[in-house]
């Protein structure tokens, strides 16, 4: 994944004045840790900074945010911020972040349609993506009931007349969605 400098968003004095900025109002501990006395323009310096990078594939905003933050903070820990380092250490963290192994996992929730418990198994896909509506819960999937501290007593098999919406078998993509 190559990042590089964006310089028509974000020109190289403005970017440099950012970071100036940031290192003013931030501290690093001996420990290694991060401390901001005066909390001036973080919000600003993290919302500008996707625009000073390009990334290809492209990410989705929130995401760039979030992963340039990181950068930014772990750059800033191990010594003076320049755009060379945020891109070095944003890199480190996509390529980290993306070696995690894509997990499957199954999605279903509950729905109340009248008649719904009686009908026979309804399943609709498109691609490699399917969705079932059945009356009773597989086995597999079936839950015991919970005492919740904030909802109550929860049980998945109540009430009766109901139903279930399943999408079975997906895989979990990792937090760094690419923008299609």
């Amino acid at each position: 994944m190559p990042i590089t400098r964006n310089r028509k968003l974000v020109s190289n004095e403005s970017l440099q004045a950012l970071f100036d900025i940031f290192e003013s109002m931030s501290t690093v501990s001996e420990g290694g840790g991060l401390s901001f006395p005066s909390i001036r323009a973080s919000a600003d310096l993290e919302q500008i900074l996707p625009d000073a990078f390009t990334v290809k594939p492209a990410l989705r905003r929130s995401t760039a945010i979030q992963l340039f933050r990181k950068a930014l903070y772990q750059s800033r820990r191990a010594g003076p911020l320049t755009a060379e380092a945020i891109i070095e250490r944003a890199e480190q963290i996509y390529r980290k972040d993306r070696a995690v192994k894509l997990q499957k996992f199954t999605l279903w929730t509950k729905v109340r349609v009248r008649g719904m418990d009686n009908s026979l198994n309804l399943k609709f896909s498109w691609d490699d993506v399917s969705i079932r509506f059945v009356g009773q819960m597989p086995k597999w999937l079936q839950l015991a009931p919970i005492n919740n501290s904030v909802l109550g007593y929860i049980d998945p098999s109540q009430p009766l007349d109901s139903g279930y919406i399943i999408v079975p078998r997906q895989h979990l993509w990792h937090k760094f969605d690419v923008v299609s």
